[in-house]
């Protein structure tokens, strides 16, 4: 090697480095968009194609239900296959389901195209963050890098809410769909030019599809009844007959692992005591952004008026507030420690919650509304961030992808049970107060209990983070040898 050569190097390599996070930052963004963007465009889409109402919900559920689903497989199959390949199949994937919503002509064919396209999201997401994680190394750097990737699922959240409303308002409905296009186009090219090839791992004991097959069932079953017990009831033999099948198969799941020779989850991986924690948490961490922005959004257009533009218009401050929390959390992991951030975080993520909690039917936005929501942002990210690097830091390469795939799936199975426990409260506590009162205030009184269970789901998530989070001091990790935590 020249010395010229010597000298360019480090610059490529930095600029290689960007570029790689600005790809996988890009992608992430765009698949948690697609979990809301959809939201404000129903109305539309519901006068477009016909929908009945009982069929309207499946265009956002079926996207959510093939998502949270199937993560644990996306997760481990990147592992087994590599990572680049499986990150541009699903990129492409995604971008030609969302060509086939775009131009969906019938309810069955925008249905069909929103479960492709869930499939793709849980194919992409493990895949580009164990990217994320195999590519910057342990440090500073490594925490700073997955700062930035957490800040865009915050981000991309609620960016969903203002997009879907100016998309359909100026476009119509077929652009929340199409914008993905583009953008997949330009990621997939991009990828192939900067994305390091990925050897899978050597897989000569073959791949573990009974494993597959019963954890994908039953994360997709459990994820469907939490999703129809605002229909059905908890209570209904429907529901629990959902649940007692989920039981079922994910002890069937257990026992398959545990015999096969090749496991889809090495169950060794829980051994990694920060990764187990930050699953732990991340269950409550996550049963309260689905169901915070769920009442939000409800609160701004049925009780206040706003509409759809107006209500994404509002939450730009959350979005300055996650944005802001994004670029102090990862420093202040490395300085401090995640037993230290993650209570703290959750804290005010509570306290955000409390004061939404205290939302009238003539609550201003400055005192009211803004104060709930910009905390929120801050224990939003502030704590999402730390649970992700938590997760994956320390992890062996070999396992990345099953560890991207683990803390995905249960934030997205965390966001599925808060939102599913949350509207059925807020809605029976709405149905009591409506002979008693106006319509306004029935929906308030019902918005203020389910305000008050997600603080009650964040607070435990802190009790449990102080309790069970150790210092973060060099002690030898139980599968590599000497080193931290």
């Amino acid at each position: 090697m020249t010395s010229q050569q010597k000298l360019v190097t480090p610059s490529r390599q930095v600029y290689n480095s960007r570029m790689v996070l600005l790809l996988l930052c890009s992608t992430q963004f765009i698949v948690v968009l697609d979990t809301t963007v959809v939201n404000i465009a129903l109305p539309a889409i519901q006068h477009a194609l016909n929908f009945s109402t009982q069929n309207l919900q499946w265009v956002a559920n079926a996207y959510l239900l093939m998502f949270a689903g199937f993560l644990l497989l996306g997760g481990r199959v990147a592992d087994v296959m590599g990572r680049r390949k499986l990150f541009i199949f699903g990129i492409i994937l995604f971008s030609l389901a969302s060509l086939a919503a775009g131009f969906g002509i019938s309810d069955i064919q925008l249905i069909a195209a929103r479960v492709v396209q869930g499939i793709a999201a849980a194919i992409i997401s493990p895949a580009a963050l164990s990217i994320l994680t195999v590519t910057f190394p342990q440090g500073k750097e490594h925490d700073r890098a997955l700062g930035t990737f957490g800040a865009m699922s915050g981000i991309g959240a609620v960016a969903g809410l203002l997009l879907g409303g100016i998309l359909t308002q100026f476009l119509g409905w077929q652009w929340v769909f199409l914008i993905n296009i583009p953008v997949g186009v330009v990621v997939a090219v991009l990828s192939l030019i900067y994305l390091e090839k990925s050897p899978g791992l050597d897989n000569d004991q073959g791949f573990d599809l009974l494993g597959a097959l019963s954890v994908t069932a039953a994360l997709v079953l459990l994820v469907y009844t939490l999703v129809q017990t605002a229909e059905q009831g908890w209570t209904s033999l429907v529901t629990l007959g959902s649940f007692g099948a989920t039981i079922v198969l994910m002890a069937l799941f257990v026992v398959i692992e545990l015999k096969s020779p090749a496991p889809m989850v090495d169950f060794t991986i829980f051994r990694y005591r920060r990764l187990t924690v930050a699953n732990l948490v991340s269950l409550f961490f996550a049963a309260c952004i689905g169901s915070t922005l769920f009442l939000i959004t409800l609160y701004m257009q049925q009780v206040l008026g706003y509409s759809a533009l107006e209500a994404g218009l509002a939450l730009l401050p959350f979005e300055v507030a996650t944005i802001f929390a994004a670029t102090i959390s990862a420093r202040a992991v490395t300085r401090l420690g995640v037993r230290r951030v993650v209570p703290v975080s959750l804290t005010i993520f509570m306290v955000g919650l409390l004061l939404l909690s205290r939302l009238e039917t003539g609550s201003s936005y400055l005192t009211g509304l803004l104060p709930g929501t910009f905390l929120f942002g801050l224990g939003l990210t502030g704590s999402g961030i730390p649970l992700t690097i938590a997760a994956v830091s320390g992890v062996p390469h070999s396992k990345a992808g099953l560890a991207s795939g683990l803390i995905n799936t249960m934030q997205q199975v965390g966001i599925s049970v808060g939102l599913a426990i949350v509207a059925t409260l807020a809605a029976a506590i709405t149905a009591g107060a409506s002979p008693l009162t106006n319509h306004s205030q029935a929906l308030v009184s019902g918005f203020q209990v389910g305000f008050l269970t997600a603080a009650g789901f964040a607070g435990t998530g802190a009790i449990l983070a102080l309790v069970l989070f150790r210092n973060e001091k060099p002690t030898p990790d139980p599968l590599q040898g000497p080193g931290p935590e």
